[in-house]
């Protein structure tokens, strides 16, 4: 829906360096959201924050706990692959922080969660961090 695609977008502009336009995708995500009253695209738009947030400065606790935040959304969501997303930024954000036993048992809750045949790269990177971590 539109606001999938505005997350969409904000990544696309994130990733070519249009902090800006992204944070703006991020709002009028946002705005989509409540006006539709969306909330499955919600943790995106607020990881997506979270990255914006964080890659501005690094030590931004405020993005940490939005990601935390997301993280519950989608958790509550059932929407594992979402959730996952998160936690591949918000696991080594957590363990650089020194709380990575806890990112840890957070991510194997997870992917004791997820289909054990899903072999979706989000998965693939959370299992390479649980065995590098």
């Amino acid at each position: 829906g539109l606001v999938g695609l505005c997350a969409m977008v904000g990544e696309a502009l994130r990733l070519a360096g249009d902090r800006e336009a992204a944070l703006a995708c991020v709002r009028d995500g946002e705005a989509a959201a409540a006006e539709l009253g969306d909330a499955y695209a919600r943790s995106t738009l607020m990881r997506l924050a979270a990255d914006l947030a964080l890659d501005a400065d690094p030590d931004d606790d405020h993005a940490e706990a939005l990601l935390q935040e997301a993280a519950a959304l989608a958790s509550r969501q059932a929407a594992v692959l979402i959730e996952a997303g998160v936690w591949v930024r918000l696991a080594p954000l957590m363990a650089a922080r020194g709380r990575g036993e806890a990112a840890r048992e957070s991510v194997a809750r997870l992917m004791a969660r997820a289909e054990p045949a899903d072999d979706a790269p989000v998965l693939r990177d959370l299992r390479a961090w649980l065995a590098d971590a």
